[in-house]
């Protein structure tokens, strides 16, 4: 079985393209979400319900499809708990606290089941990620619209990445936010199955910027 996780920024439209890798391409979809539950707790509480929820939800899933030949695909990882972690404790507890915990969830990554394919979709404007987050008018879309927070957020997903991708996954690519759900599906899709190779690491970037 083929297990695919998909990282980004919020409102890159992660779980859009995992949604597309369902209808198009017959994956079994997962979820990785806790907002409802960890919302209202103060931020060490939300960030470790965040962090022991995904890595719940992420490693059952993977248990229980393991005799599975359907490709299993996440719209997110464990790992992206991270990046939202070093934002919302910096300033709000001591660094001891912030460098234990940040610690902490570093160490665990490695002991995750290892995927085939980690997809980080990468926004090459942060305006894509305003307007997708204004059209999905979530209760804290004004927050998530803070372009200070989605530039930590983006910065740090991507150094995570570089550094963590190849111990977490057998391959890695990233995907430009400004590719369209299904192209970004099919994209995943034949690099996934090898039939065809994304040598490019921001697939013909200059050329979805030209137009956009």
């Amino acid at each position: 079985m083929a297990i695919v996780s998909i990282i980004g920024v919020h409102g890159v439209g992660k779980t859009l393209t995992a949604q597309y890798l369902r209808e198009l391409y017959g994956f079994n979809y997962r979820q990785l979400e806790a907002i409802d539950i960890a919302s209202k707790m103060d931020y060490i509480r939300r960030q470790l319900t965040f962090f022991t929820s995904f890595i719940t939800s992420f490693t059952r899933e993977i248990y229980l499809n393991n005799t599975s030949t359907i490709p299993l695909v996440f719209d997110s990882h464990p790992l992206l708990v991270i990046p939202y972690t070093m934002y919302w404790l910096r300033g709000n507890v001591d660094n001891n606290t912030y460098n234990e915990i940040i610690e902490c969830f570093m160490k665990l990554l490695k002991y995750l089941p290892k995927i085939d394919l980690l997809v980080y979709i990468k926004p090459l404007r942060i305006e894509t990620v305003i307007e997708r987050i204004k059209m999905r008018s979530r209760f804290n879309y004004k927050e998530e619209c803070n372009r200070e927070y989605i530039n930590f957020i983006d910065t740090y997903v991507d150094k995570i990445y570089r550094e963590y991708g190849s111990s977490i996954a057998e391959n890695n690519i990233i995907v430009p936010a400004e590719i369209e759900a299904p192209d970004r599906a099919k994209i995943i899709y034949n690099t996934l199955f090898n039939e065809e190779k994304y040598t490019s690491e921001y697939l013909q970037a200059d050329i979805v910027l030209k137009n956009i």
